[in-house]
């Protein structure tokens, strides 16, 4: 399984820090309608973060697959991640040409700021959201409760896409 560079999810956690304590955090609690972040511990750092879809969050990562090099779900070589709008889903990869895994079950999460603004760095070419997956039971040797993080990226040209790792769908 692929994860990002320690490097990149930094930088995330640099950019959305959690709060350090109940004190540091906004007074203000969000309307009823409203998700609400869960501080996860990523790595031994606070991170803040949504579980499950976010409106802030282009909803094209949720509801429908992304697959290894754009294959369809049904392409029994293809490995796909699902992103179910509940905070649930499913991860699949292969290990090796023809070996591919069962799905695993996982929860996945938006990484948001401090002030609960969902964490996006845009350019040009892209936007880079950070999500954190956290598998429900074991996968290959990571046990349960085991998490990764990965940019989803929508990334701009011809066709536009919604990429998470090397798993992706085209968008036009």
């Amino acid at each position: 399984m692929q994860t990002i560079p320690t490097a990149a999810i930094a930088l995330a956690v640099a950019i959305a820090p959690a709060a350090a304590s109940p004190a540091s955090q906004s007074p203000a609690a969000p309307s009823p309608a409203a998700p609400s972040t869960v501080t996860l511990d990523y790595k031994g750092k606070p991170v803040n973060a949504y579980r499950g879809y976010h409106p802030d969050f282009p909803a094209a990562f949720v509801g429908a697959p992304l697959c290894e090099n754009g294959q369809a779900m049904s392409d029994a070589r293809s490995s796909c991640i699902q992103l179910n709008r509940d905070g649930t889903g499913t991860w699949e990869n292969d290990r090796g040409p023809g070996r591919v895994e069962p799905a695993a079950p996982i929860e996945w999460f938006i990484v948001a700021d401090q002030k609960g603004t969902v964490t996006k760095v845009g350019t040009a070419e892209r936007d880079s959201y950070f999500v954190i997956l956290r598998f429900t039971q074991s996968y290959y040797s990571a046990p349960a409760g085991t998490m990764r993080a990965f940019p989803a990226n929508i990334v701009r040209g011809a066709p536009t896409r919604a990429v998470i790792d090397s798993k992706y769908r085209n968008l036009e």
